[in-house]
């Protein structure tokens, strides 16, 4: 289902009661209690339900996780992301809940956990209640910490992802040509209990040229008799839960 996120629930709905495993498009729905019901009309049917949050299957960020896997940056400490261009401005929702799904589904994916506190910041300069840019902020137990910025009232495209380790960093650009994956041999050093920069290499991180819908779809398709482990009704109802407790910040600003 890849509709304007307003009709997710209704089409869902009937294709999981006519006993179909169904893919949606991100968000799940614009709220938590409509998500809520898909995900257990899906249980009480025995289909699947599975959410489009493709980034989850980009090669760029698998790879990643691999590098985080081994050991290759230390502990995460910080994650950031900007997502950032000039339109497409929307009327039916805001730039945070049309492009910051798709971060909050690689937060939880890397951090293997929910925020622990969420604080959003954003004004609305186009459309009244409608947000065209927002700050989030995310809290991690462990002290760590993330944040997205969103805009479609931007100068230029940029989609960046840094991950911030206690051994050395990365960072993917998605919007530059030939989408580099870099690592970066650069990590705080204590001398006399006083931290110091150490900035050694940087080096480019090959990774697989799939398409990443493809491997979405490969994927479901693969998984219709079995239980979906990636971006599964459940993950994209945690999704929407953050959405929602971010959104309580973004309030309209008077005029």
């Amino acid at each position: 289902i890849a509709t304007e996120p307003a009709f997710h629930f209704e089409l869902a709905k009937k294709v999981i009661l006519g006993s179909k495993p169904v893919l949606v498009e991100k968000p799940l729905t614009l709220d938590f209690n409509s998500s809520k019901a898909l995900c257990e009309m899906s249980k009480e049917m025995n289909v699947n339900l599975m959410v489009g949050h493709v980034l989850l299957f980009h090669p760029a960020f698998k790879k990643m996780k691999d590098l985080l896997k081994k050991g290759e940056i230390g502990d995460i400490q910080y994650i950031y992301s900007n997502r950032l261009n000039m339109g497409k401005f929307r009327n039916n929702e805001n730039v945070f809940w049309s492009f910051a799904p798709h971060d909050i589904a690689l937060l939880n994916y890397f951090f293997e956990c929910s925020p622990s506190n969420v604080n959003c910041n954003g004004i609305d300069i186009l459309q009244k209640g409608i947000h065209d840019t927002s700050i989030t902020t995310f809290d991690y137990n462990g002290k760590k910490m993330a944040h997205i910025f969103v805009s479609w009232l931007h100068p230029f495209k940029e989609h960046r992802f840094v991950i911030i380790g206690s051994k050395g960093m990365l960072h993917f650009e998605d919007s530059k040509n030939n989408r580099p994956l870099l690592f970066y041999n650069n990590k705080a050093e204590f001398i006399n209990k006083v931290p110091s920069p150490f900035k050694g290499e940087v080096r480019k991180i090959n990774y697989d040229s799939e398409q990443p819908l493809k491997n979405e779809l490969r994927y479901f398709i693969s998984n219709l008799d079995k239980k979906i482990e990636i971006s599964s009704g459940e993950d994209g109802l945690e999704v929407i839960k953050i959405l929602e407790k971010a959104s309580a910040n973004l309030t309209p600003r008077l005029l």
